[in-house]
């Protein structure tokens, strides 16, 4: 069962992005430039940085943790016994965690951060809620750490 431990997140920033996650997406080579890109899937890169910023994240130089709450919407087809008992067990579906943690990571680059480099620690889990939305905390440490 998900740990309900948020309250130690308090003194981060916190914030939420509404709708559903999305994974980062498999790099693209264009043939004709020679350049390869990721595209930002659905916007949700994007909504991140809005987002990281509306909460008042500026970029800084100092390592960065992250602990990111991906929030999916029961199916209708869950039963009304198995609502009661699903909201924040996991949840065993798309998108992967780690692609969509790499799409917040690139998601507040510049907003929190200026390069992914500086995310020094990160905590995820993706359980079962009411509507789709991500809740991302962010601490921005004051130590400098090894340069």
């Amino acid at each position: 069962m998900p740990d309900s431990d948020e309250h130690q997140y308090d003194d981060w920033v916190k914030f939420t992005v509404p709708g559903q996650a999305k994974g980062k997406a498999r790099p693209r080579f264009n043939r004709q430039s020679g350049i390869v890109f990721s595209p930002d899937v659905g916007g949700f890169q994007t909504s991140v940085a809005y987002w990281g910023k509306e909460a008042g994240l500026m970029p800084t130089a100092h390592p960065v943790s992250l602990y990111v709450v991906i929030r999916r919407k029961m199916p209708g087809s869950f039963g009304k016994a198995k609502q009661v008992r699903a909201p924040e067990s996991f949840a065993i579906r798309t998108p992967d965690v780690p692609n969509v943690m790499m799409a917040v990571c690139d998601g507040l680059e510049g907003t929190a951060y200026h390069d992914d480099k500086q995310v020094v620690w990160m905590r995820s889990k993706r359980v079962w809620a009411d509507a789709n939305e991500t809740i991302i905390y962010v601490k921005q440490h004051e130590d400098m750490g090894d340069q």
